[in-house]
């Protein structure tokens, strides 16, 4: 009986062994594929070119600013927009503290750019940024005094009827918001500013710091004209930007002096 309860066991082991053994093991499920970005993200850490010169290939107003696309020969172009100024398709310009705005909706064009550049000033290639600015694109405040140093002013005579640059600062409340006429010589020109020409005038008077009168026009002229400047003072005229005046003419009309 005994040998028959062995016998009995050995057979079940055996039936139980034999079961397990033909059991495959069933293969690990697959997670999917993640399908490619359309586009290659930027790496952490990459940096962003900043565009510093190029040339225009498309432009437009806006708002009070100037949208320029640049080619600066690197195979890809830049949006760039600063304080409006004047600039056209081909122009070679340089962009002066730009940073960058990815994904920015302008309001104005009702457009958004995938990545656009804010910039301080765009300056064209036949003009400068009035005041100079800092070799890190920075753009220093300036007081609206003897931005330009004391030149020769010979040849200048005092305008009859008409008042001095000494004049408007010695007495610059009697005279802001007043149309005032002047002779005086030119001695600083910087085109494409803000849409406008910033013409500094000297006449030799003026004490230390008071000697140089600022006047933004439409119009033009060259560094070494005599010219009588029509217009009305602003007092402490602030741009933005470090644009800072104690005391500026501006939309003056610079005309030549007979």
């Amino acid at each position: 009986m005994k040998i028959f309860r062995v016998l009995m066991a050995l057979a079940v082991a055996a039936l139980f062994l034999s079961g397990c053994s033909d059991e495959k093991p069933q293969p690990a499920a697959k997670e999917p594929a993640s399908s490619a970005p359309d586009t290659a993200a930027p790496m952490a850490g990459e940096a962003i070119k900043i565009p510093t010169v190029g040339t225009i290939v498309e432009t437009m107003n806006s708002g009070g600013y100037t949208y320029v696309n640049i080619d600066n020969g690197s195979g890809e172009t830049f949006w760039v927009a600063a304080p409006e100024v004047a600039v056209s398709v081909g122009e070679v310009v340089s962009i002066s503290g730009a940073s960058p705005m990815p994904g920015y909706y302008s309001t104005t064009l009702d457009r958004t750019f995938p990545m656009l550049f804010f910039a301080s000033a765009i300056v064209p290639s036949n003009g400068s940024v009035a005041p100079a600015m800092g070799a890190d694109g920075s753009m220093p405040v300036s007081s609206g005094r003897n931005v330009v140093a004391s030149q020769d002013i010979s040849g200048v005579e005092p305008l009859e009827g008409g008042v001095t640059v000494g004049d408007l600062y010695s007495k610059k409340a009697d005279f802001a918001g007043k149309e005032i006429k002047l002779r005086g010589k030119v001695v600083k020109v910087s085109r494409g500013i803000m849409g406008k020409t910033w013409i500094h005038v000297q006449d030799g008077t003026g004490g230390e710091k008071e000697n140089d009168l600022t006047v933004t026009t439409s119009g033009d002229a060259q560094v070494g004209d005599i010219v009588i400047v029509t217009g009305k003072p602003v007092l402490d005229k602030d741009f933005g930007m470090g644009y800072f005046y104690d005391l500026i003419i501006e939309d003056g009309v610079v005309a030549p002096s007979n």
